[in-house]
């Protein structure tokens, strides 16, 4: 897997697996799961209902997938835009007023203990 580019390594959540896909990487270790090897391609809708019961999302190899290279990266591109954080933005002094008192009791407290 070393040889494995980011671009072509992509996670996908459980619901949206295919059969073609090459799984490289689970969300938990493999040794938890009753696959025997480190990597399969899905072949059969019975291995994605198990990696839907065990996983919530897994590690897919765009490039040794059948057929689903486009798709995979649609999937990834649609969740990279689902990540934006949810903060709204504030300037450094309004963060900095909030922030002062805060840190002040914390420094009085801290000179308390020792």
């Amino acid at each position: 897997m070393s040889n494995l580019s980011d671009a072509d390594r992509l996670r996908i959540p459980v619901d949206q697996l295919a059969i073609g896909m090459y799984v490289v990487e689970l969300d938990r270790a493999w040794t938890e799961t009753a696959f025997q090897f480190q990597g399969f391609r899905i072949r059969q809708q019975q291995e994605i209902r198990l990696l839907q019961e065990i996983c919530q999302y897994v590690w897919v190899d765009a490039r040794r997938s059948v057929g689903i290279r486009q798709q995979a990266r649609e999937n990834q591109a649609a969740q990279e835009a689902d990540l934006q954080p949810l903060i709204g933005k504030v300037s450094f002094s309004a963060e900095m007023a909030q922030a002062e008192p805060a840190y002040q009791a914390a420094r009085e407290q801290s000179l308390r203990i020792l």
